[in-house]
């Protein structure tokens, strides 16, 4: 190894993190600022993260890969339908990054152009849902929700046309981005 590698080395053991414990992060199709934020957190807590994206059941054989890989993850972390999967699937302690209603309502209330019909894809198995009707009431927007099963979501562009909304609020690439395709407008959760 050149001395640059070992240079790296050293600087990564003096700083402990061989000695942190791992947990395993999935994130949500690798966007917006979840891995910063989960970096940060990880920090704070003195644990290495080790990333991927994905969700769903569908993430299965990426976290099987990556156990694999560090077997020495101690812990997985996950959003809700994500984790669910997760809990059915591998014997480890999983961490549910629930997005509430509150998350929700934040990021609607924080648009400038509140107008339109508004639609959140939810899907289940969930480990909650989202109150629409006080969301709704709250940011002043005309919000609905439509659930799709995770194992079968079918035609996601399809169900989003039946509620008559054209405004997508969504953080999952199953949504977002056959949504945008359509030409429909998506707003992201940022989570």
């Amino acid at each position: 190894m050149g001395r640059k590698g070992r240079g790296r080395r050293s600087l990564f053991m003096q700083q402990g993190a061989w000695r942190m414990k791992k947990i395993g992060i999935i994130i949500p199709e690798g966007q917006g600022t979840f891995r910063q934020d989960a970096e940060q957190a990880s920090a704070r807590l003195n644990v290495m993260p080790v990333f991927c994206a994905g969700h769903f059941a569908g993430v299965l054989p990426t976290v099987r890969a990556m156990l694999s890989a560090h077997p020495d993850i101690q812990a997985l972390v996950a959003r809700s339908t994500t984790a669910i999967y997760l809990r059915k699937s591998f014997d480890l302690p999983v961490v549910d990054l629930e997005l509430s209603s509150f998350d929700l309502a934040k990021t609607l209330s924080a648009l400038e152009d509140k107008s339109g019909k508004f639609v959140v894809v939810q899907f289940l198995p969930t480990s909650s849902t989202y109150d629409t009707d006080a969301i709704s009431k709250i940011c002043g927007i005309d919000l609905k929700t439509v659930f799709l099963s995770a194992d079968r979501p079918g035609d996601i562009v399809r169900a989003v046309e039946e509620t008559g909304c054209d405004r997508v609020v969504s953080s999952v690439a199953v949504v977002t981005d056959p949504c945008r395709r359509a030409g429909k407008e998506v707003i992201l959760l940022p989570f």
